[in-house]
């Protein structure tokens, strides 16, 4: 059986060129968006130049033609992505979703909880500058199998929200896994807040914040609104004012183990250092989330001196509020420990914080 007797023909085009065109813009329909727009923002700035030269019309009629000489821009970069990302096949999307595509997190083409976590992280009230952490390991003992880890936070930050900020939500640090009596609890050695400009001043030592602590299971909770609403009543960091924030805890954990780094806030650059007297025999392990190396070892086999303090850290760039650094720890052989760092590491003193 022949093609002709098992598919009937196409019916002749009666209407013409004209159909072709409406064929044209159902298939390009950013075309006839850019075109509106174009004419919108063209009429605009006309009427403002001519008909209305000065007082609020042409006040109003220009910015009407800037807001629409704008989205035009945007429309016409949308449409050329379009075409030349996925064809002909594409442009059905229209020009709203390139807008989506290559602008926007808040497009419905996209995940729920992808929009609701950008608009979470939009209403940030702070953010770190620079936020650096210093852990520093020193054996707890001659038999070597308990460590006192001293984890140190200092922030450099910035408020940024209309109505002022002070933290509130609780701090927490992991309890201790050798807790002898009292001796060996996982504490709270000091706590600051700064921001002269918004009259902020904070220090407290180990004494004063173990009224505002409380174990949480296996966490140890310190209550920081409370802490800052009798240290700082009614005050807040005002909009536009840079403070400095520091904290710093310390607990006792196995020779083998691991702690997690919490980040609650924006960190533009994140820094981590690693110091002590139990450094020479160890293996440290470091995993961050992150676009580049998400991995930072130490010892690493450099050429540099273990002496040199930038043999000791490691940073990163962006850090987003819910990403986890998570550092773990082990012992090393006597061989490895003598031939990568020697006794360099044990002649560098603990960072003071």
């Amino acid at each position: 059986m022949s093609r002709s007797e098992t598919t009937p023909e196409p019916a002749p085009n009666v209407t013409g060129a004209p159909a072709k065109e409406l064929g044209v813009l159902k298939r390009n329909p950013g075309r006839v968006v850019i075109a509106g727009f174009a004419v919108i923002a063209a009429t605009a700035y006309c009427l403002a130049a001519f008909a209305f030269p000065a007082g609020e019309s042409h006040a109003v009629l220009m910015a009407v033609g800037e807001a629409f000489g704008v989205a035009l821009l945007l429309l016409a970069a949308g449409h050329l992505y379009l075409n030349q990302k996925m064809q002909s096949d594409s442009v059905g999307l229209g020009v709203e979703t390139a807008i989506g595509q290559i602008f926007g997190f808040f497009h419905p083409s996209q995940p729920e909880d992808l929009r609701v976590a950008v608009r979470s992280l939009a209403q940030e009230p702070i953010y770190f500058d620079v936020a650096k952490w210093v852990l520093r390991f020193e054996w707890e003992g001659a038999n070597k199998d308990c460590l006192r880890v001293t984890i140190t936070f200092a922030g450099r930050g910035k408020c940024v929200s209309k109505g002022g900020f002070l933290f509130g939500k609780d701090l927490w640090a992991l309890t201790s896994t050798h807790s002898r009596g009292n001796r060996k609890q996982t504490e709270y050695l000091h706590y600051g807040l700064h921001c002269p400009e918004s009259d902020i001043s904070v220090n407290e030592g180990r004494e004063a914040l173990r009224s505002y602590t409380h174990p949480d299971g296996s966490r140890l909770r310190l209550d920081q609104s409370r802490l800052l609403s009798d240290k700082a009543p009614g005050r807040k960091i005002d909009q536009g004012k840079w403070f400095d924030f520091d904290r710093e805890t310390c607990m006792y954990r196995r020779a083998v183990d691991f702690i997690p780094l919490m980040h609650s806030r924006f960190e533009k650059t994140f820094e981590l250092e690693v110091t002590g007297n139990a450094l020479g025999e160890m293996s440290i392990i470091c995993l961050h989330p992150s676009e580049g190396a998400s991995e930072w070892t130490y010892p690493q086999r450099l050429p540099e001196s273990p002496a040199n303090p930038s043999f000791r850290k490691a940073k990163w760039e962006r850090v987003t509020p819910g990403q986890t650094t998570i550092v773990s720890w082990h012992l090393r052989s006597e061989a490895v420990a003598a031939a990568t760092v020697g006794e360099g590491v044990n002649r560098v003193s603990p960072i003071g914080m």
